[in-house]
């Protein structure tokens, strides 16, 4: 019956959510109950143990990114079911139109923890049953009856469509947190990368020769635990003829396998050599970042230019609905203890959160660059395996791919890298060739590759942050 224990404690887990009407509460509830992270990382061991590895995957994804899945399960797109049964699909719209943003506001301070919280918890519980109630009349249309169901081995391991895909869960990393001091870092750095190689990634690399996969293939990597904060891409030997083994393929992260699915799905077929319309924004003083903005602009697409004081919250969420790619160049700022509130610097020091993020929904986004600090960085010690990072809410508002930082970056690493990575993405000397967002992981390889022959950009803390996340 342990199967069936777990997969029920992970469905009260889910409606334990309902209490708490915001994503902070809701975050502080799982920072609070003590064995939430034990719970996932030992169902999918007794899995593994008992011989049912299609198990051991639906519960890892069962219990990963609780959060954002509640979240998106309240923008599903209802275009097939309402090809059967419109009225069904107009009342489940209807009920998600109002639970949507109830689901991502957030707290106005201690006073909005009183009334007005009872308020919007009593609406929320209303709005939850009658969606429930939906659910369940959806289910029972010839067709869908997996419609938003507990995610079977059939359906998620469409993820590996375009690659491998490595779980790995359950990994002492305790003693693997890189230190971020100038003084010791490309030492730690490579500490860890090592160790990594040494007890991960060397093994699944032999598993993945052995399985024949061609070299410049794109693999994923789906961590847990504290292996989320780590930059597992970069893993490799220092010495001997196995230096270069971790560039043998292309690397990607997901934080979820149906993150990656829905990231694939429902992509607009353009016309060749069609140019992406890209929004640009800089807010930093420094002169690094409009050199970046500038080496963006000059290649040969449709660049919105947001600059300084243009670049507000009410700016930048119109520029994000128009513009299906995103080059971000400024500060990134992660709150370890309120990773909801980690942010995007703005104008005059404003913020624009992850909060405020969730407010756009964005179907037509394709890629995102965030050339700033921490953007692919998540909570280590708390609540890593929901996966809440700035990209992490990219990719939840619709961007298909996001490229990130999983730490601080240096400010005269983002001029060249964005000059390398759009020549290689947009080709400017080549105005018919295609442009393709998913070609952004073979673009970031190509460019790190090149900075690591590079005098001044060799060192580990330049390139190694640099991440994938996506399609």
């Amino acid at each position: 019956s342990a199967r069936n224990a777990y997969g029920k404690a992970l469905l009260l887990l889910e409606q334990c959510l309902t209490i708490f009407p915001t994503p902070e509460l809701q975050h502080n509830f799982f920072q609070t109950v003590q064995g939430i992270s034990e719970l996932v990382s030992n169902a999918v061991s007794w899995a593994i143990e008992s011989g049912d590895l299609q198990g051991a995957v639906e519960v890892w994804e069962q219990g990963r990114g609780i959060l954002w899945s509640k979240m998106r399960a309240y923008r599903y797109p209802m275009e097939q079911l309402k090809n059967v049964n419109f009225l069904l699909a107009e009342q489940f719209e209807s009920v998600t139109q109002q639970l949507d943003p109830l689901t991502t506001t957030h707290n106005a301070g201690s006073q909005y923890l009183s009334s007005h919280v009872e308020k919007q918890l009593t609406r929320k519980r209303q709005l939850n049953e009658r969606w429930n109630e939906l659910v369940r009349k959806i289910q029972g249309v010839p067709g869908f009856e997996s419609f938003l169901t507990i995610p079977s081995f059939s359906n998620i391991r469409r993820a590996a469509s375009e690659g491998p895909v490595i779980l790995f869960s359950n990994h002492p990393a305790e003693s693997l947190s890189l230190v971020h001091d100038d003084s010791c870092m490309d030492e730690t750095i490579q500490k860890v990368l090592s160790h990594l190689w040494k007890y991960i990634v060397c093994h699944i690399f032999q598993k993945l020769d052995e399985l024949g996969l061609a070299k410049n293939s794109r693999i994923w990597w789906c961590l847990s635990g504290k292996l989320c904060a780590l930059p597992i891409h970069a893993a490799q030997p220092f010495f001997g003829p196995q230096q270069m083994l971790s560039q043998k393929y292309i690397h990607s992260y997901t934080s979820t396998l149906s993150s990656l699915i829905q990231a694939r799905e429902g992509i607009v077929e353009k016309e060749r050599g069609a140019r992406p319309k890209i929004l640009a924004m800089a807010t930093s003083s420094l002169p690094e970042v409009y050199e970046e903005i500038g080496f963006v602009e000059n290649m040969g697409c449709d660049v919105q230019k947001l600059i300084g004081s243009e670049v507000t919250h009410d700016t930048m969420l119109d520029g994000l609905s128009e513009s299906p790619w995103i080059h971000f160049a400024s500060h990134g700022h992660l709150d370890t203890k309120q990773p909801f509130k980690s942010s995007f610097e703005l104008h005059d020091n404003a913020r624009f959160t992850i909060l405020d993020l969730l407010k756009a929904n964005l179907p037509n986004a394709e890629l995102a660059v965030l050339s700033a600090c921490h953007t692919a960085a998540v909570d280590q010690d708390n609540t890593p395996d929901e996966g809440i990072s700035l990209a992490g809410g990219m990719q939840f508002c619709g961007f298909r791919g996001v490229v990130g930082t999983l730490w601080a970056m240096d400010d005269d690493v983002g001029p060249v890298f964005a000059k390398k990575f759009y020549k290689r993405m947009l080709h400017p000397e080549s105005p018919n060739k295609p442009v393709d967002f998913k070609n952004a992981a073979k673009a970031l390889k190509a460019v790190t590759n090149e900075m690591r022959r590079d005098e001044k950009l060799r060192a580990l803390h330049c390139w190694v942050p640099l991440v994938h996340i996506g399609a």
